[in-house]
């Protein structure tokens, strides 16, 4: 897919050139190009090219819920790239089960030296974690995306509606090696669960969990936080915990964990934020300078 957009940022002229080629005695220039993409595409790096600059905004989770974990900021600068294709993705977040309380989290936005693949990373913003909820009430706010780790998702204050019970655990922010670890359900459950949390793994967030709101006995749907989608994605948080008799009481599920951000130890004049992205979706902007 074509970049969202793509022009000329600025042209600086250079000394003049000497030699026997084609250029000889002309005057060259640094010309810059910036594209920006807000779904995944494709670049090609000229051969004249003499640095790459990458910036990229992890997404939040949850769309629409403020409680929902912020995104990575990265940034880098790359000199060795000229002659590749790039590949963008906006990838990665946990999701769960189709339902009225989808609590997702938020995508990762990256660039790869190629097809996209893990070994293929060049820079990743993680995305935050999904909040979890009981219908609607209640939330556990999901973890920051980013950094070299995520941060864990939250348990919600108050834990519990009334009367017993013990809240399901956040799930964990991704690592520079691992996915971030699945929370654990709440206890007791009375309810049916449809889709059980995971844990997260390469460039992949772990979904989150969702109860069955027509399980007998139980009113409304309970449901926890998907983790970040990153360069090991955040883990699902774990469900809250249902005690019916002889009084309905519920309680809400606990929010994902962020993605970890990365960047290739070739780039300089880097920056790795955990949680400094302010946008809700994630996007990646590119600036290539190019001699000719």
């Amino acid at each position: 897919m074509a970049p969202l957009f793509s022009g000329i940022a600025g042209s600086i002229k250079g000394q003049a050139g000497f030699g026997f080629g084609r250029r000889a005695g002309l005057a060259r220039s640094l010309v810059k190009t910036i594209s920006t993409f807000t779904s995944p595409g494709s670049l090609p790096v000229p051969g004249a090219t003499t640095a790459v600059t990458i910036t990229a905004h992890g997404a939040r989770g949850t769309p629409g819920y403020p409680t929902g974990g912020t995104g990575g900021y990265v940034q880098g600068t790359f000199t060795n790239l000229s002659g590749k294709s790039l590949s963008i993705s906006i990838a990665g977040r946990g999701e769960a089960a189709s339902g009225p309380f989808n609590y997702r989290g938020g995508h990762y936005a990256g660039v790869f030296d190629g097809p996209v693949s893990h070994g293929n990373s060049l820079m990743i913003a993680g995305g935050g974690g999904g909040s979890g909820g009981a219908g609607g009430a209640f939330i556990g706010p999901g973890g920051a995306g980013g950094g070299t780790t995520g941060a864990s998702g939250s348990t919600a204050s108050p834990a519990n509606i009334s009367g017993p019970g013990t809240p399901g655990t956040p799930g964990g922010g991704g690592t520079q090696s691992a996915g971030g670890a699945v929370g654990t359900n709440g206890s007791p459950i009375t309810y049916t669960i449809i889709h059980q949390a995971a844990a997260g793994s390469a460039l992949q967030g772990g979904g989150g969990s969702m109860s069955d709101p027509n399980t007998a006995g139980f009113l409304g749907q309970t449901n926890s936080g998907g983790g970040g989608g990153g360069y090991y994605g955040g883990g699902g948080g774990g469900n809250g915990y249902a005690y019916n008799p002889p009084t309905y009481n519920r309680g809400s599920g606990s929010g994902g964990g962020g993605g970890s951000s990365y960047i290739h130890p070739t780039a300089t004049s880097t920056i790795n934020t955990q949680g400094g992205s302010a946008q809700p979706d994630g996007y990646v902007e590119i600036q290539i300078t190019e001699l000719i």
